[in-house]
């Protein structure tokens, strides 16, 4: 799991993840390229239509993340401070929370929640007033982000970016760049955390004694797609811990039985479509880990890489994909 540091500037508080911050300030330090990145992004949507700005904020994929945030002098002619660097010139690549403007002043942020890496959200408000520029936003506390309560200028709306500007308190002159973001990624960034919990918990079971704890029934409660090296998910998930992401599909369940005889139950969720029974004899091997299920139609082997009391992780491989199988106990 990610860890979040506080940080002290409101937007980014909102806007950007926190693991990847990184208030640089060296004496004599040159931020010219970073002065010049942010110029080019300001350029490129300085003369942006004021009285469309509702419709024009959703952007290429109507979600976006802070991708930098720069402290300036008193007049922004030079960068002083870098409490986030670009991505594309040495900083790291944007994490949550991702940020959606909607409509009627709505604005909807996701996060990866502290505690269990759920995607987690939160509703709050925001407007644009055009003959000051300034954009006003308001999210309250969620999960481990702070409280946001800011007015700032809209400096620069694009497609492809939005720059704020505003000075805090203490007379700090700050800007910061909105990227577009995805919320695919977050997803897949969800499978993660939520898969690495998993493991931990489950990755150190008792080989020899699985076959006598296997017996019940169990649900398919994951699917997901990794890397060749089985380190990260690498594919939005279909289905992750009982949450279905797309339409349609099927409910699978299987019934292990202590004789070593078994059912697969697939139930379509497609209107019209008929369930799907097979019986099957089921061994184990201790001495790869591999669980085979054998039927006149329906054969199957998997390596069983996490077991406890809820939860049997099974793993293969179908036309070049990695598939990680998670089944939980039905009660």
């Amino acid at each position: 799991m990610r860890t979040k540091l506080l940080f002290t500037v409101a937007v980014a508080l909102m806007f950007a993840s926190c693991e990847k911050q990184t208030k640089e300030r060296v004496n004599g330090e040159d931020y010219s390229a970073q002065f010049a990145a942010m110029q080019q992004l300001i350029e490129q949507g300085v003369e942006y239509d004021i009285t469309t700005v509702a419709q024009q904020i959703g952007g290429t994929t109507g979600y976006w993340q802070v991708d930098a945030v720069l402290g300036y002098n008193a007049d922004f002619s030079q960068v002083v401070t870098v409490y986030r660097n670009f991505a594309d010139i040495g900083g790291e690549e944007p994490q949550g929370p991702i940020v959606q403007f909607g409509a009627n002043s709505q604005i909807v942020c996701y996060d990866l929640g502290e505690a269990d890496g759920r995607i987690v959200e939160q509703r709050g408000e925001w407007s644009y007033e055009p003959r000051g520029l300034v954009l006003a936003l308001y999210v309250p506390q969620f999960d481990d982000n702070n409280a946001v309560d800011l007015e700032c200028k809209l400096l620069s709306l694009s497609p492809n970016a939005i720059v704020l500007e505003w000075v805090v308190d203490g007379g700090e002159a700050l800007r910061a760049s909105l990227i577009p973001a995805s919320m695919s990624k977050l997803r897949i960034d969800e499978a993660n955390c939520v898969a690495e919990i998993l493991m931990a918990a489950c990755r150190d079971f008792d080989k020899e004694s699985f076959a006598e704890a296997l017996p019940g029934t169990w649900t398919i409660d994951s699917e997901l797609e990794y890397d060749d090296e089985w380190q990260r998910v690498v594919g939005e998930p279909y289905l992750l811990m009982g949450e279905a992401y797309g339409e349609g599909g099927a409910k699978a369940q299987y019934l292990f039985e202590a004789e070593g005889e078994g059912v697969r139950n697939v139930q379509s969720e497609i209107l019209g479509s008929e369930s799907s029974v097979k019986d099957f004899t089921w061994t184990y091997d201790v001495a790869n880990s591999s669980l085979t299920l054998t039927g006149d139609e329906y054969n199957a082997e998997y390596i069983v890489s996490g077991y406890n009391d809820d939860y049997v992780v099974l793993d293969y491989s179908n036309m070049g994909m990695n598939i990680r199988m998670v089944l939980k106990r039905k009660a």
